[in-house]
């Protein structure tokens, strides 16, 4: 179906695909999960995000992995040897950020069928989180499922990511009530999406052998993306979960790109970076329109 939202004197039309998961199928997959977090210093959010894990997860079968990668402070040292006594893998890693490439080393480390990506800034707010995440990879033809993230102040931060609006790619309705999302999608629990943001995301470890990890060309934007796209490429479908609902404070751990000039000339190299790579990037959403 096509519905329109308007924002911003902008009409997007919108071609509703929802992925339903059943309610017996929740909590079907009782395959561990693997949850990967890169992180450097920044211990009150990564002790929010563990908290929130720790404290709301309903499904219980979980190792966490923290790729520390270059912490400094001694407060990080010893919340680290804290936490890692307990329930949670530490992978050291001691070189200039790469997003893709700590990704592919926790990965590496990890046991689990399942690959879940979170960023240290994130907070559980849905305490189905995995079930709901792992659920929808039991149908083998998604590729990566994504989360709902909130701001700061309850704003849709994430619901998905369109293709050729505003730009190579855009979060869908970034800023909006989260009464948007309800209104506009009804009953759906979920929606299929072109890419997801990997501040969340998961995906089987099979997907990621078969494409060779995360490109580790794309070191800070648009990893996700390509990761997602290369997904497409192999037939699978990419999905965003309305239930799965998280608090993504972006941009808390690392600077918004556009904050510096170091950050602005990164993001230029990802775009030409990406583009060089996806000579065949389409240009129009499948399921957002402008």
């Amino acid at each position: 179906m096509l519905f329109s939202y308007f924002r911003s004197g902008e009409i997007i039309s919108v071609k509703q695909q929802p992925h339903p998961v059943s309610p017996y199928q929740l909590g079907s997959n009782p395959n561990l999960v693997s949850i990967i977090i890169p992180t450097r210093d920044q211990v009150v959010l990564l002790r929010q995000c563990l908290d929130s894990i720790h404290m709301l997860s309903t499904h219980s079968n979980y190792e966490i992995i923290v790729v520390d990668n270059g912490s400094r402070l001694q407060e990080t040292a010893e919340f680290l040897a804290q936490v890692e006594v307990n329930d949670v893998r530490v992978l050291r890693e001691d070189y200039a950020f790469n997003f893709s490439t700590l990704i592919n080393a926790g990965v590496s480390a990890s046991r689990g069928d399942t690959i879940v990506v979170l960023n240290n800034d994130t907070a559980v707010i849905s305490g189905d989180w995995l079930e709901r995440l792992s659920s929808h990879l039991n149908d083998l033809e998604i590729g990566v499922v994504g989360a709902l993230l909130l701001d700061g102040n309850g704003l849709v931060q994430h619901a998905g990511i369109a293709y050729g609006i505003r730009g190579l790619a855009t979060h869908a309705f970034r800023g909006e009530q989260i009464d948007t999302i309800q209104n506009f999608f009804g009953s759906a629990s979920s929606q299929m999406v072109s890419a997801v943001t990997f501040a969340c995301a998961a995906f089987r470890r099979s997907l990621h052998s078969d494409l060779g990890g995360l490109d580790e060309s794309l070191p800070i934007g648009l990893n996700d993306v390509d990761f997602c796209l290369r997904a497409e490429k192999l037939g699978k479908k990419n999905v965003v979960d309305f239930h799965t609902v998280l608090r993504h404070l972006e941009s808390r751990s690392r600077p918004h790109p556009t904050k510096s000039l170091k950050g602005v000339f990164e993001s230029i190299a990802a775009v030409l970076t990406f583009i060089r790579i996806h000579k065949d990037y389409p240009s129009t959403d499948p399921f957002f329109r402008a």
